[in-house]
């Protein structure tokens, strides 16, 4: 007879291989705020462009904008492109931090001529990035 160590059967136990451990309910949810649509850098951001949304604790940091502070974030101009459902995150809003390369963003991105539109800001930032060389 093989005899398993008093740890071995605890760790599997802990990792769910008990079948109290697979009926334990969904895991801690925490509301946050998310894009609705795609949002180009340098707009606006009204109520009815984001929503709250539940969201898996372990998801989320504190960089991240709570269903409880939208408030903090709508009239703030974006300071990058934003698609749609993106989790909001304080360092997209160029004022709320005040770091001068996100407020310097919006005006490169009329000096580049870039896109209006945030799938094709994204896109061509995302070309840029994958066409560098090492």
């Amino acid at each position: 007879m093989i005899r398993l160590p008093l740890t071995c059967l605890l760790a599997f136990m802990a990792l769910g291989g008990s079948d109290a451990a697979l009926a334990r309910g969904p895991s801690e949810t925490v509301q946050i705020a998310v894009a609705v649509r795609d949002i180009p850098v340098g707009a606006v951001l009204k109520a009815e462009d984001i929503k709250v949304v539940d969201v898996p604790a372990e998801y989320v940091t504190i960089y991240v904008v709570k269903g409880d502070s939208t408030s903090y974030v709508i009239g703030q101009r974006t300071g990058m492109p934003l698609l749609k459902g993106d989790f909001l995150r304080w360092a997209y809003f160029d004022s709320l931090l005040g770091d001068p390369a996100k407020r310097a963003f919006p005006t490169c991105a009329k000096a580049l001529n870039l896109p209006a539109s945030a799938a094709e800001q994204v896109a061509r930032v995302r070309q840029a990035i994958l066409s560098r060389e090492p």
